[in-house]
């Protein structure tokens, strides 16, 4: 038996365009409130190993430090597959 679509799925489908063309405005914005959180806290984690801080400081730090390289793992990965900016390859 042949499944068919209902118009709601066509609908919430065509509700995604939006989303196909890359906006350079958002990228800036997304690069900058990913990369430099990362830099600001691994500057302080440093800082707190440098200053002889507790451990557990430099750790509590690491770990919205370590969400924020996953983040840029990512969002670097789908760099390359050109899923951000326009590309002449396209």
């Amino acid at each position: 038996m042949a499944r068919t679509q209902d118009s709601g799925t066509h609908a919430w489908i065509a509700g995604l365009r939006r989303f196909e063309a890359p906006d350079t405005r958002k990228v800036i914005i997304q690069l900058a409130d990913t990369v430099l959180p990362y830099l600001g806290l691994t500057a302080l984690m440093l800082l707190t190993v440098k200053w002889g801080l507790p451990y557990w400081i430099t750790l509590v730090l690491a770990i919205p430090t370590g969400a924020l390289l996953l983040r840029m793992f990512i969002f670097f990965h789908d760099c390359c597959h050109g899923s951000y900016l326009q590309s002449p390859v396209r």
